[in-house]
């Protein structure tokens, strides 16, 4: 058995007799027809005693079914033609070995109705593959690049050459769909009107599905292979303590006003104001750290407030690269805790001018019976970017110590 590329379109009834007159007269008799037929391999068997065969299409009337089709093999066998096999429910072939047998009669009026119900298939396919894709990928690649560059700079390509690859696939099927689409609809017209078109230019059917499978599966197998080196060092690892933050960062208690006091935490509520820090690296952002850090504090005065200071400290290898994560991050907080879900009351979101930072973007908000407003930063230094998340009376201060380090760390 040998497998051949079929060089034409499933509706070219006339190029795919052609060709399978063509094989037979080669010695090569069609086997079954594959399930598959996208991938475009048919399987051929080797027997010399059908050189003189002659191969026709019959379609299928997709109303009368199996009934119809063995009607019309009993009658066609009288006339010399033999049932092989059926092409996706569309035809029936069959195949005469005797050159003197009368040539078999396609009916174009049949074939133009049996087309109809594929039109319709094929565009339901395009609606439902435009949809999904839209649903898939409409958020990360459309709607917020900047999360997609974000997280191909701290988690690796495998992310992007992946959604570059959807992209590709379903691209090329909407551009081939579509275009095959209206091409088979001018076809059924033709047929309709009692014409029947000749064959297509061979080689228009298999490369371009099998282009696109080919590259997808070479961009799919270098996205796993470049995701599975990359993650084991994208995974954020716990640190002991303050001493082992070795990035810049401000401490809780420097933003504390003077005279303030630790309050006795009650037995159980120790997991509320833990400190505690992590970091990784990447390849493109070789420092990554999380540090977060909480206490119950008793003010000048008298109050007794919670007060927290997450930080998010990245350094990437470019200031360019740490402009797209810096983006990101404005994205993903406002995703995160201003998104339709969330019910946080938005104070302010401004872009602030302050000395040694590149940017930097400023989010209040209010959440309900809280004590004061929450704030984040976040901002770009270089190569350097932070997300400075704090609850507490002085987040200035925060934000002013944390640019005095992130510039000495720069120098």
């Amino acid at each position: 058995m040998k497998k051949f590329w079929l060089p034409y379109s499933l509706w070219d009834i006339q190029g795919i007799e052609l060709w399978l007159n063509e094989l037979a007269a080669q010695g090569w008799a069609l086997g079954d027809w594959p399930r598959f037929t996208f991938i475009g391999r048919v399987p051929f068997l080797p027997l010399d005693w059908v050189k003189e065969s002659r191969y026709r299409l019959d379609p299928i009337n997709q109303w009368f079914g199996e009934q119809d089709l063995c009607r019309r093999a009993a009658s066609y066998r009288d006339m010399g033609w033999r049932y092989v096999t059926q092409i996706d429910k569309l035809y029936a072939v069959y195949r005469c070995d005797d050159p003197e047998a009368p040539d078999l009669y396609t009916d174009r009026l049949s074939l133009g109705w049996a087309m109809k119900g594929f039109i319709r298939r094929q565009w339901g396919i395009l609606a439902v593959t435009l949809v999904w894709a839209a649903l898939m990928l409409g958020r990360d690649v459309f709607f917020d690049p900047a999360w997609l560059l974000m997280q191909t700079v701290l988690e690796g390509p495998g992310l992007l050459l992946l959604s570059l690859m959807m992209l590709l696939l379903v691209g090329g099927e909407v551009v081939y769909t579509l275009a095959h689409t209206v091409h088979l609809t001018r076809i059924r017209k033709k047929l309709l009107q009692g014409e029947l078109p000749g064959p297509s230019r061979r080689s228009t059917y298999r490369w371009p599905r099998f282009f696109l499978t080919i590259l997808g599966t070479v961009v799919l197998a270098l996205a796993l292979m470049i995701q599975m080196i990359y993650f084991p060092h994208a995974q954020f690892q716990p640190l002991d303590g303050p001493e082992d933050w070795d990035c810049p960062h401000v401490l809780l208690s420097e933003v504390h006003p003077a005279g303030t006091e630790p309050v006795q935490i009650k037995p159980g509520d120790e997991w509320k104001y833990s400190n505690y820090g992590s970091s990784a690296r990447s390849w493109m952002a070789p420092e990554l750290y999380r540090i977060r850090q909480a206490d119950l504090a008793r003010y000048p005065d008298g109050s007794i407030r919670d007060c927290s200071l997450d930080l998010e400290y990245i350094r990437t290898l470019s200031p360019e690269l740490a402009h797209w994560v810096c983006a990101g991050k404005e994205e993903e907080t406002w995703a995160r805790y201003f998104g339709e879900t969330n019910s946080l009351e938005l104070l302010r979101q401004e872009e602030l001018s302050s000395p040694g930072l590149d940017r930097l973007i400023h989010i209040a908000y209010q959440i309900e019976n809280g004590e004061f407003p929450r704030n984040f930063y976040i901002g770009q230094s270089g190569c350097q970017v932070f997300v400075l998340h704090i609850q507490g009376p002085e987040p200035e201060k925060a934000l002013d110590l944390l640019a005095e380090r992130l510039a000495a760390e720069a120098v």
